[in-house]
């Protein structure tokens, strides 16, 4: 080695020389250093792949999870052996008894409907809470008064779709999944809720009874909306004819809600079963054996209620609950909803599927499906329901794509906008306003039904966003009072009732449901850090008068049943009139 340097140096430069032999000498005395150099540098190659593999998954995850957030995607949730015996402990399961939960969305008369099958008035002692605002907040439990009987024990449990419970996660969060028996209480809708919770009930093999409630109040409103008016004694209408028009009615409410029901369960890919037809009066009289089929008259009132009585039958079908399931999905457990902001194509797409032009003023009507939509645009644009030119009403939901309707008057120039209904199986609910470009509209109408909702509030909360103005109105005032008085003890078929005590019935009726309404609105706003606003309350009756000019001299009779009706269209027509530029706009 020593030969080989000294000719080298020779031949080299004697410094660069030196340094190649010392390195290549240092190589040669430590072999094994260098073989662990190699295999470090392998492992940290090794390591930095494996960590580029597991970004690239990490970031597929993450958009896979914001496209399932942006679809509304609704995962299934199965409980643990520990949150199923919590649920227990909660609800105060007991061996031995049946326990039913009325379960459905907000404002379907559960607690009214527990009432009379635990053969109890609404307002009695021991009576479920019943009233204008959510009056559900948590779960009741009522043993049944009877219990060597009936050893029930029924729940009244917190309505999906409010503030105070999120929609999608109804039947997990409720803890739905320990009961023995389900009664699915549907109002005017078929909903997806109402869908969850069947499906849900079939996973855990819960017997499930799906029932329509309100019968005898839907009956009267199609009486109502085909031109007989209950209270009208001017008509000349005989007994029989009403009695044969309200039976006509009752076919093609049981008819329609039936088959609404069906092909809900046939999208929604669940088996068919019966729907149970009900009214809280008849369930009542049936559960205290007051019911007699040998008066025909009173016979007719009653559909189901007979049939839907032996749900005790559910108690042999019963299964025990799923215990000790691995626990699945987690993933939008806080029921998360983003604000989507659209773009300007979408604007201008938006713009030209609604028909916007220039020099109109567009009012959008939106809500929760059924709460009157149609039928309020029909009366804003002076026209009955049934009327030619008339927007579309029915049980089931009539309206699926939006409705441009121009007003009839050329001295209004307004469009009106029948939106479809949020919270049905056409309509995610949480995406509802920029799925149905509510972004676009000069002015929104939010009809409100039975509750303030999270859509209500969804939609509010977008209207500022986008500096629209917004209307809160609360439809159907007149059927809302009828129903306190029928509550307070009052039967609209009774021919003995004194007139005056019934005017004054009325009139606290009225009294009572206005200062709750408003109440129940201004603290829904507060509690989702929105400002007050104003709340109208109208009735399609009164409105359309108003709308036709013929609203009666302010002490007289009729004029007690304007509520709002003056007030809202005065200032919303002031409103398009300012931000039209001063173009008047002529009833």
């Amino acid at each position: 080695m020593g030969v080989i340097f000294s000719v080298l140096c020779q031949l080299f430069d004697m410094n660069k020389l030196y340094g190649i032999y010392n390195k290549v000498k240092e190589g040669l005395r430590h072999p094994e250093e260098c073989r662990r150099a190699e295999e470090a540098q392998r492992l940290a190659e090794e390591d930095a792949r494996v960590a580029m593999e597991e970004s690239h998954v990490a970031l597929q995850a993450k958009a896979e999870a914001e496209r399932r957030l942006r679809e509304g995607i609704q995962p299934v949730i199965i409980p643990t052996a520990a949150e199923l015996e919590d649920a227990k402990h909660k609800f105060g399961y007991q061996e031995g008894l049946h326990h039913f939960a009325v379960v459905g969305i907000a404002g379907s008369g559960k607690s009214s409907l527990i009432n009379a099958l635990r053969g109890l008035r609404n307002g009695e002692a021991g009576a479920a809470v019943t009233g204008i605002t959510a009056t559900t907040v948590q779960f009741a439990r009522f043993p049944d008064p009877d219990p060597a009987e009936h050893p029930f024990v029924w729940y009244d449990i917190p309505g999906a779709g409010t503030l105070n419970a999120p929609d999608w996660l109804y039947f997990h969060n409720q803890g739905l999944f320990v009961f023995d028996a389900f009664v699915v209480l549907v109002d005017n809708r078929f909903t997806k809720t109402d869908i969850a919770i069947l499906r849900n009930a079939r996973l855990f093999k819960i017997p499930c009874f799906i029932v329509r409630s309100k019968a005898d109040v839907h009956i009267r409103n199609i009486m109502d909306d085909r031109g007989c008016e209950i209270d009208d004694e001017e008509d000349g209408a005989g007994v029989e004819d009403r009695e044969k028009f309200e039976e006509q009615c009752r076919d093609f409410f049981v008819k329609e809600t039936r088959q609404n029901v069906q092909q809900n369960l046939r999208d929604a890919d669940l088996p068919e079963q019966c729907v149970y037809i009900v009214s809280k009066t008849e369930m009542l009289s049936v559960i205290k054996g007051n019911a007699s089929l040998t008066n025909s008259k009173k016979a007719k009132k009653f559909i189901d209620e007979y049939e839907l009585w032996p749900a005790e039958s559910a108690r042999e079908q019963t299964q025990a609950a799923l215990k000790a399931i691995a626990e699945l999905e987690r993933q939008r457990r806080e029921g998360f909803q983003p604000v989507i902001m659209p773009t300007s194509a979408e604007l201008e797409v938006a713009k030209r599927r609604i028909g916007y032009q220039d020099g109109f003023y567009h009012f959008a009507v939106a809500g929760m499906a059924g709460s009157g939509k149609s039928s309020m645009v029909n009366a804003l644009r002076g026209l009955r329901n049934n009327q030619k030119g008339a927007a579309a009403t029915g049980i089931t939901e009539t309206t699926l794509h939006i409705s441009r309707l121009p007003d009839p008057n050329p001295g209004r120039p307004f469009v009106w906008y029948d939106i479809p209904g949020a919270g049905t199986l056409q309509i995610e609910d949480w995406q509802y306003f920029h799925k149905q470009g509510l972004y676009v509209f000069d002015a929104l109408i939010v009809l409100i039904d039975n509750r303030f909702t999270t859509t209500d509030i969804a939609i509010l909360r977008n209207a500022r966003l986008f500096k629209i103005p917004c209307y809160i109105v609360r439809s159907k005032a007149d059927i809302h009072i009828r129903n306190i008085m029928h509550d307070s003890g009052y039967e609209s078929d009774d021919e003995e009732y004194d007139f005056g005590d019934l005017e004054k019935l009325e009139e606290q009726a009225r009294d009572f449901f206005i200062t709750k309404t408003r109440e129940n609105v201004q603290q829904s706003l507060r509690d989702a850090g929105l400002p007050e606003q104003r709340i109208y309350i109208v009735s399609k009756s009164e409105m359309l008068s108003v709308i036709k000019g013929n609203v009666p001299p302010v002490n007289s009779k009729k004029a007690k049943k304007f509520i709002d009706e003056e007030e809202f269209l005065s200032a919303s027509e002031e409103d398009a009139d300012r931000r039209r530029g001063g173009g008047a706009a002529a009833r």
